[in-house]
């Protein structure tokens, strides 16, 4: 009898983490539309803290949709790209030009939610603060190396979304990108 419990409970836990290693049925958030020269602007701004638990994609392959450029020197995140989007693929294209690895960080907002808010809500820039409790990290903060660059693809669905750059060392700040519309 304690031989079938002890079985029993072994079998449980490793069914628990066969459950949190598993696949989710959720796609990852990556995909843009192509932008008109109007709707192109470049930010650069301080900002918040984000971090992301989805794993990115890379690719090689020639890519056709919208692209979405963050660059991060240490104390700003520069973005250049549209700022209005459609649901069309994307790719992020995040350069560290730091002295040390630094982080972007995708964040898809809750209805109603803006950039503005996310500002209000981090205050001052840089920020320790991660991402609102209104807000979801997409998986892309992820260590990117002293000038070394790194391509995410996204599927980004209609909603408002807010791009950030942070480093980790000595601890974690956090520099507002951009903010993006998507439009279905």
């Amino acid at each position: 009898m304690r031989r079938l419990f002890v079985l029993g409970a072994a079998a449980g836990v490793v069914a628990l983490a066969l459950v949190g290693c598993g696949d989710s049925s959720t796609e990852p958030e990556s995909t843009v539309a192509p932008a008109t020269a109007a709707a192109v602007t470049t930010t650069t701004m301080a900002a918040t803290t984000t971090t992301t638990t989805e794993a990115p994609t890379t690719t090689t392959e020639a890519f056709e949709g919208a692209l979405l450029s963050l660059s991060f020197d240490g104390e700003n995140c520069t973005y250049e790209g549209p700022t209005e989007l459609t649901t069309e693929p994307a790719e992020l294209v995040f350069s560290n030009e730091s002295e040390g690895d630094g982080y972007v960080s995708v964040i898809k907002l809750d209805p109603g939610k803006t950039l503005e808010d996310v500002i209000e809500y981090n205050g001052g820039d840089p920020t320790s603060k991660h991402a609102p409790p209104w807000a979801r990290a997409l998986g892309t903060f992820v260590p990117v190396p002293v000038g070394e660059t790194k391509t995410f693809n996204l599927n980004l669905q209609p909603a408002s979304y807010v791009m950030a750059c942070a480093r980790t060392d000595p601890s974690l700040l956090v520099w507002l990108g951009t903010g993006l519309t998507v439009e279905g």
